[in-house]
């Protein structure tokens, strides 16, 4: 093998662990979205996300909501990560095989 084909897959296993560890992550953190609703002049939020057809919440404590706010943030960027990673092994599988 070439000294360039080494490099290639190295690179393929480096970005398959990663792929594989922010998989993991994105599963432990929560999905969906924040809503905020006015509930006899109180704000209540609920965390929100699709299940099938249906969209599902719970009562989130206002204590809570930055934290929340926070993981959500850090899903969603894992995700838009996972994608660039994805493009990424992409052109290097067409290039090694």
């Amino acid at each position: 093998m070439s000294v360039l084909e080494d490099v290639l897959l190295e690179e393929l296993e480096r970005l398959t662990r990663i792929k594989q560890k922010t998989n993991e992550e994105i599963e432990k953190l929560p999905k969906g979205y924040l809503s905020k609703k006015k509930i006899r002049g109180y704000d209540c939020y609920y965390l929100q996300h699709r299940e099938g057809d249906k969209v599902v919440g719970f009562y989130v404590k206002e204590k809570d909501v930055p934290v929340y706010a926070a993981e959500i943030e850090r899903r969603r960027a894992l995700q838009r990560s996972l994608k660039e990673i994805d493009a990424e092994l992409k052109k290097i599988k067409k290039v090694v095989r």
